[in-house]
């Protein structure tokens, strides 16, 4: 079915966080909504996976209801968190340093340091408190690994990420 699939955002987390962005910002998050996230691929999809901003009726609008996860579950929920619209941010710019403009390198650092501090506030925020809903936070952490992986050109690298250790497999 290819029919669009609308999200629907309670006004007053689409309003405050999407009017509370900076022009750049609001630029950054649309760049990944129109550049990256479509490529990012966790399953199979038609490659016609489109996403739009629609602020006069707060709503997400997709034209495929198979949803990217990048696009369906972080997008929406860096609306109603500071630290994955932070970390979504830093990995837009990062994106865009990466494709040769320089003046992004800075705002991608910045935007990645935020989000560093957010998280250890976060994570103790949440043990305190006993959370379950550890869904912002593990989203953040899921784009600041996007930005890194991102910045290793080199494939071989990126397995250091995903390989255990020596050590690790001894234990097995």
């Amino acid at each position: 079915d290819s029919s669009p699939r609308s999200f629907t955002i309670p006004s007053s987390l689409f309003g405050s966080g999407y009017d509370s962005l900076s022009s750049q910002e609001k630029s950054l998050l649309q760049y990944f909504i129109d550049a990256i996230g479509p490529t990012c691929i966790c399953f199979p999809t038609p490659p016609s996976t489109n996403l739009s901003i629609n602020t006069s009726n707060d709503t997400l609008t997709s034209s495929h209801s198979k949803a990217n996860p990048y696009l369906h579950l972080i997008v929406p929920l860096a609306f109603q968190s500071q630290v994955v619209m932070d970390a979504l941010i830093a990995a837009s710019a990062h994106q865009l340093f990466i494709l040769g403009n320089s003046k992004y390198e800075q705002l991608s650092d910045s935007y990645s340091e935020r989000t560093i501090e957010q998280l250890s506030n976060t994570l103790r925020q949440k043990q305190r408190s006993q959370c379950t809903d550890w869904d912002d936070f593990l989203a953040a952490v899921l784009m600041l690994c996007f930005k890194e992986i991102s910045s290793n050109r080199d494939y071989r690298s990126c397995l250091l990420y995903t390989s255990p250790s020596p050590r690790d497999m001894r234990r097995s």
